[in-house]
């Protein structure tokens, strides 16, 4: 064979082991990337509780998890995150669940806010597309599950809310006492004494009173702006109130105290049938 014949094979030979190399490089990358995952979803489902475990695990991927870390939870409104593979340096970001949770070193020398804009840029997503719940102050690494626990229950209410951007406890007012709710069964059947007649109405003539209703509560009793929101007649909207009024027999419509009693039942309910 010519020298060029020569060259050209060894060229190719040249290609292909690199190309092998890549693919053993990136294999070893996303089992690295499962395994960093595994860890940290296990530490924030609270599996794990030994702080020495913790921070010996934490060392093999180079984090010094004896420090304490702000917790932050991110959560998109319509879909599920996109593929997370770091974040902003020195933070650690990663996808759990329906959430991506970033955790920002004490002394790191970036904001919670500088991360969280870092991230939801990365996820193609602006504040009024995700709702954000921080944990405030530092966490112990022994403290993090409980507070990642906490986080999560404040976006699943901020989630039947409607809410976005940064979620605290101030913005989801009496709401806020869901999480503090031990027994929500009980809740549930407490619930269901004053809904059960408006639920049962709407399953057995296939109606939608209780979504006017709430649709109405959550316009602060505006008939107009109900209408508007469900796309029918404001006299529909009327015809639907009486016959809440009428089944549940609470003057929600005149009587602050009821309206306020409906309200807060009626997000409750929603609830207790969309968190875990």
């Amino acid at each position: 064979p010519s020298v060029s014949d020569v060259l050209m094979k060894a060229a190719e030979y040249a290609a292909s082991l690199a190309a092998v190399e890549m693919m053993r490089m990136e294999t070893v990358h996303q089992v690295n990337q499962q395994y960093r995952d595994a860890f940290l979803t296990e530490w924030l489902d609270g599996r794990l509780a030994d702080r020495l475990q913790i921070v010996s695990r934490g060392r093999q991927f180079g984090w010094e998890l004896h420090q304490d870390h702000f917790l932050v939870l991110i959560r998109r409104q319509n879909g599920r995150p996109l593929p997370m593979e770091g974040g902003p340096d020195p933070c650690i970001a990663f996808v759990k669940g329906r959430d991506i949770a970033i955790l920002i070193p004490e002394e790191a020398g970036i904001t919670v806010g500088e991360a969280v804009a870092q991230v939801l840029k990365a996820q193609e997503l602006g504040l009024d597309e995700a709702a954000v719940a921080d944990s405030v102050d530092p966490v112990p690494s022994d403290n993090m599950a409980a507070t990642a626990s906490e986080l999560a229950e404040m976006l699943d209410v901020a989630e039947v809310m409607g809410a976005a951007g940064r979620i605290t406890r101030q913005s989801l007012g009496i709401y806020a006492l869901w999480p503090l709710i031990p027994d929500k069964e009980k809740l549930k059947e407490f619930l269901w004494k004053d809904l059960s007649s408006i639920i049962l109405y709407d399953q057995s003539h296939h109606t939608q009173l209780m979504k006017t209703l709430e649709a109405f509560l959550d316009a602060r009793g505006n008939v107009a702006a109900t209408a508007k929101k469900l796309f029918v007649h404001y006299n529909t909207v009327l015809y639907r109130l009486k016959k809440v009024s009428e089944l549940t027999r609470l003057k929600f419509m005149d009587a602050d105290e009821d309206h306020l009693l409906l309200h807060v039942a009626v997000k409750l309910w929603s609830l207790t049938n969309r968190t875990p």
